[in-house]
């Protein structure tokens, strides 16, 4: 099985000026733990999960609805090409990373 059978063909995104408020209401309005960051031109810029929005938000006990999704995102996202599900799970295993983006 490969994963680009699995994954969502068109994920919701977000620009990077969007407030942690807001991703967080669109992460639950469409049933996702993270979100991809996208350039205006939509390059990946990286992936802002749930996890991510608590750490920016409590330890500073920032407002939500004031801090930019850019304070917060995981840059430098890897995107291996037509993996399959096993090669892309040891591979995130195998990088310390909790969620990687699977490109075509």
């Amino acid at each position: 099985m490969f994963v680009a059978r699995r994954m969502q063909k068109n994920p919701v995104t977000m620009p990077p000026a969007t407030s942690l408020y807001e991703a967080q209401e669109r992460m639950r309005a469409n049933n996702i733990l993270q979100i991809p960051v996208t350039s205006e031109d939509g390059r990946l810029l990286g992936i802002l999960s749930d996890l991510d929005i608590r750490a920016a938000v409590l330890p500073v006990v920032l407002l939500p609805g004031y801090t930019a999704v850019a304070g917060a995102v995981v840059a430098n996202v890897v995107t291996p090409a037509n993996t399959d599900v096993k090669t892309g799970a040891s591979f995130v295993i195998g990088s310390n990373k909790y969620t990687v983006e699977i490109g075509r």
